[in-house]
């Protein structure tokens, strides 16, 4: 549940801490393993996660699968600020 994922962080990462989140990239696959994913950008992510935390780099990854297709990621680092 991604509400508890960042109610999880908002109480155990202190201010000045760094989180770095992973996920889907707004032109990644909209399902993996036959689950429908949630993709993300910077806007969306910070939406996400609200204004405590500060996007301090962005990162994007194209995986090749076993089964030769693209899989592309992107990368987050935030930093909490208050």
């Amino acid at each position: 549940d991604r509400s508890a994922y960042v109610a999880t962080l908002r109480r155990t990462l202190a201010p000045g801490g760094t989180v770095v989140i992973s996920t889907f990239a707004p032109d990644g696959p909209p399902r993996c393993s036959g689950l429908e994913v949630v993709r993300y950008d910077e806007a969306s992510i910070q939406a996400a996660l609200g204004g405590e935390f500060r996007l301090e780099e962005v990162r994007r990854e194209t995986h090749r699968t076993p089964w030769e297709t693209e899989q592309r990621f992107i990368w987050f680092r935030f930093q909490r600020t208050t």
